[in-house]
């Protein structure tokens, strides 16, 4: 059997109830759940063991098969206190109703992304809900996935799931965060009261077992002394067929679980053969019974026959799959062996679980190979599982998982180990903290220098260890948000990891990727991220979807949106590669794209993307999504008129940035705070708001030790901000050296998307100041660079008192300007007529009755011809034989006898004459 089939019984057996071999009689209590068919009504059964809680819900769930009624079944175990590991459990058992349901959440788990548990929550619910029928989920043992994160989950899916999902739960215990949800009616509790045995139950029990003939009153007494527990009644039935004094066992029978051991140890475990008492011993350390993994443990070749052996004898073994090849004990019979095992030597207890541990190893059930070794204690062996593991781990994101198996070991063997203080440092940076982050960093290296003096590393160790290390530095620098270090990070000169370890090659690649496109230097960024892309590792799924992301990023500040939204578009396709729904996009290009929907003035694309990416809070580990996210929302609000909206997700984006140390998330939400409190004339709170990001400048100021220029976002929303609040007080003077200082900088670094805003604000301050001409120059300026990527949002929404000067501009177009040669172009310059009321002037100016108009020279036909061609000065001059200065004489001869105003409507003119 090979691997892929082991983890697929394992999942397998999982979803599927347990068989027993046992008559089961109808409980009453069955009532309870058959009353809420029709409703949506979510039970907790909650009792301690043996009291038939899995038993009922096996009733339940065949009851519901037979009105074909869609349901699903998943047994939890301790493994599934990872939260990506329980939902895998859940999508798996939600694959047995067809339909592709469950297929989404499972390819997006399988993907390799590093995804927030939420997110594949959010996509099986949406599953869920466009499954349309009714579904029920029964969930056995809960109480085996001891996590906050789970009980997080269970209270979403309770709480406020799907309306057609329903959910069954049986636990021995309950959970804390269940208060609320049973006080508001969303969970109904059947207690042990609920599930004790009654007077004619126990009647129909007894009956089944061929017994002598009991009293009423003995079985009453009997009933008794187990109060209500199911299975002390089936072990007191069992040992009545064996005892002639009936009245005397009753008498002493207790009821208690050491009567349950008592009743194993000499009824049945004593009369076993000593073969089998040692299969049974030996094989207590396994959850999921299969015949390999059993002729592992054991070292026998048999175990099949031994396993088909005690399902004959009903020795306490529960049947999980329909084709018999996987089992495991009842749990109380499980603690009876694993009592009978812990009185083995170390040396055996090691011995065995060392077995385990390696056919799960080779059979790729890495959960279960680890966790046999924290049993036992034997943490060199786990270490280097969880080692070997670590890249798999952080691809898929199993960050829980990660966490848990680490901190299970010693806190001084950890501390002494640097690979898992990396991967306690990967965990720490994907959650966000990354003064977490940096001390596990710190202690790997200077852990790796003393084990590098004392050669105790084997060469080949070391330097996937040092990889690992360089990695995370980068990917450290990047998603710290400290724009000094990134732009340091950008000079690096030399990638000092081997092609060997393309995993954490990669993933350093990605961040410095990052790091030139957020500095400018696109070019080298591109080429850096294409060159990866050639060599990369398709195994590296994280690296190479974000690759796309940090080039998108390149282009949306270079204001190429068009190529920016192409490259956002891949990274989800990639991202998506397998699905089968289309309506769960990952968060992170969603966010972004929404930004650049809204900018071309499509806003509903924009609003689909936002909705989708209401993740990305807990996802995105870079801040460009998250800016884009809650300044995209707030924008979206005021196009619906709702201001205390927009305020708000600014807000919340605010919050979040203060939380987690995002100055460049604080300052854009505070910017964009002011730029919409001076709009609708709010000039007091937008005061209080603008001391608020003096505060901010200042601290940037104190951090900034950079001897080297660099563009700092921080410092621009800053500046951008104390623009637009000296514009609405009416001073526009102390707006001047500010932009200017931003504009010279902005042109340097290539940051062409963040200076049309500058030149934006910069043609207000010149409005109010009286400097006409200037005003034209920067509006001409901002409409050229714009043009690149279609702005248009942008434009509409500046500064109100500058729509007669954008009028001007609009209808004075330059003549000698690229954006007039391609078609491209006079469609954007036309969209922008249009939001600016220009075009109803033009059309008029070339509507001219071709009799008004003064006759044309055969040589100004010839330049009209040209013109249509779309031929600019210099090739006019060319073209005509006579220099540009006469070119432009003529062009201004010609303008007057067309009574236009510009080149554009020259040529509408001469296509009108078919010219």
């Amino acid at each position: 059997m090979n691997e892929l089939n082991h983890r697929s019984i394992v999942n397998l057996a999982k979803t599927r109830p347990p068989k027993s071999s046992i008559e089961l009689i109808e409980r009453q209590c069955l009532t309870l759940l058959q009353e809420s068919h029709g409703s949506n009504g979510n039970y907790l059964v909650s009792a301690p063991a043996g009291f038939g809680k899995t038993s009922l819900l096996v009733q339940y769930f065949n009851q519901l098969k037979l009105e074909n009624k869609q349901v699903a079944w998943l047994s939890v175990s301790e493994n599934d206190s990872d939260p990506i590991h329980f939902l895998t459990g859940i999508s798996y058992a939600l694959q047995s109703l067809g339909k592709n349901i469950g297929v989404a959440s499972q390819a997006l788990i399988g993907s390799g992304m590093v995804l927030s548990f939420r997110v594949i929550l959010t996509t099986l619910m949406n599953e869920i809900l466009s499954f349309g029928e009714p579904i029920t989920i029964i969930l056995d043992d809960l109480h085996r996935s001891d996590s906050a994160d789970i009980e997080d989950i269970m209270v979403e899916l309770l709480g406020s799931g799907p309306d057609n999902l329903r959910i069954i739960i049986a636990s021995r215990s309950s959970f804390a965060k269940f208060g609320k949800l049973r006080a508001r009616k969303n969970l109904i509790e059947i207690s042990a009261d609920d599930l004790r045995v009654n007077y004619s139950e126990a009647v129909k029990i007894l009956s089944s077992k061929s017994l002598p003939s009991l009293s009423n009153d003995n079985i009453g007494l009997l009933l008794e002394r187990v109060d209500g527990w199911i299975n002390g009644l089936y072990i007191a039935s069992l040992s009545l067929k064996k005892d002639s004094n009936i009245d005397e066992y009753i008498r002493r029978f207790s009821g208690r679980e050491s009567d349950f051991s008592e009743y194993i140890e000499y009824d049945i475990f004593s009369q076993l053969p000593d073969l089998i008492k040692n299969f049974l011993i030996e094989t207590s350390i396994l959850e999921i019974l299969t015949p390999e993994l059993c002729d592992a443990v054991t070292e026998r070749h048999d175990s099949d026959s031994i396993l088909a052996q005690l399902r004959r004898k009903n020795l306490f073994i529960v049947t999980l799959d329909e084709q018999l090849s996987c089992y495991r004990y009842h749990h109380i019979f499980r603690s009876f062996l694993q009592t009978k095992m812990s009185s083995r030597t170390n040396k055996d207890l090691h011995l065995i679980h060392r077995r385990a541990y390696k056919w799960c190893i080779a059979n790729n059930l890495l959960h279960e190979a680890i966790n046999h070794m924290l049993v036992v204690e034997d943490w060199d062996y786990a270490a280097d599982a969880i080692e070997n593991s670590l890249e798999m781990l952080l691809s898929r994101n199993r960050l829980a998982t990660l966490a848990k198996w680490i901190n299970r070991l010693p806190v001084q063997y950890v501390q002494e180990n640097p690979c898992l203080q990396l991967g306690l440092g990967w965990v720490a940076i994907l959650q966000r903290d990354f003064s977490t982050a940096i001390m596990h960093c710190s202690k790997a290296e200077s852990t790796l220098v003393l084990a590098r003096e004392q050669n105790t590393v084997a060469k080949h160790k070391l330097d996937k260890l040092l990889s690992n290390i360089e990695a995370q530095k980068g990917v450290i620098t990047v998603v710290s948000d400290n724009e000094i270090q990134i732009s340091e990070f950008a000079n690096t000169v030399e990638i000092n990891i081997s092609k060997e370890h393309i995993f954490f090659r990669n993933t350093y690649i990605a961040a410095l990727v990052y790091a030139l496109m957020h500095q400018g230097r696109f070019d080298e960024g591109h080429r850096l991220a294409i060159e990866n892309d050639i060599s990369g590792d398709i195994n590296n799924f994280r690296a190479t979807v974000y690759i796309l992301i940090f080039r998108g990023l390149g282009y949306r500040l270079s204001g190429h949106l068009k190529q920016a939204n192409e490259l956002y578009e891949k990274a989800q396709l990639i991202a998506g590669k397998g699905f089968k729904d289309q309506w769960m996009p990952f968060a992170v290009p969603s966010a972004l794209s929404a930004e650049i929907y809204y900018e071309w003035g499509d806003f509903s694309r924009a609003s689909e993307c936002i909705q989708n990416s209401a993740v990305v809070r807990h996802e995105s580990s870079v801040i460009e999504p998250l800016v884009c996210y809650y300044q995209t929302s707030s924008k979206l609000a005021i196009a619906e008129g709702d201001v205390e909206k927009a305020l708000q997700f600014l807000a919340e984006g605010e919050a979040i940035g203060k939380k987690d140390n995002y100055s460049r998330l604080v300052a854009a939400m505070l910017s964009e705070r002011i730029r919409l409190l001076c709009k609708h004339g709010k000039l007091e709170s937008a005061e209080t708001v603008f001391i608020d990001l003096k505060k901010l400048s200042t601290l940037n100021m104190r951090q900034d030790s950079s001897s080297h220029e660099y563009w700092s976002e921080v410092q621009y929303y800053v500046d951008m901000g104390a623009c637009m609040y000296f514009l609405g007080i009416g001073k526009p003077e102390q707006t001047i050296p500010i932009l200017n200082r931003q504009s010279a900088l902005a042109r340097k670094l290539n940051q062409d998307r963040h200076l049309i805003k500058i030149l934006l604000i910069e043609a207000s301050a010149l409005l109010q100041l009286g400097k006409d001409r200037s005003v034209l120059n920067r509006l001409t300026e901002s409409i050229q660079l714009g043009a690149k990527g279609n702005f248009l949002q942008t434009f509409i929404e500046s500064d109100p008192a500058l729509h007669d000067a954008f009028q001007k501009t609009l209808s004075r177009w330059p003549n000698d300007d690229d954006l007039n040669s391609s078609l491209e172009g006079e469609q954007y310059l036309t969209t922008l007529k249009e939001n600016f009321g220009v075009s109803r002037s033009t059309i008029e100016e070339i509507t001219t009755d071709i009799n008004d108009i003064e006759p044309l020279t055969p040589r100004e036909l010839d330049l009209l011809r040209l013109l249509a061609k779309g031929l600019k000065n210099k090739e006019l001059a060319i073209e005509m034989s006579v220099s540009q200065h006469t070119i432009a004489w003529h062009l201004k001869n010609l303008y007057a006898k067309l009574r236009v105003a510009n080149r554009t409507a020259a040529v509408t003119v001469a296509r009108h004459f078919q010219l």
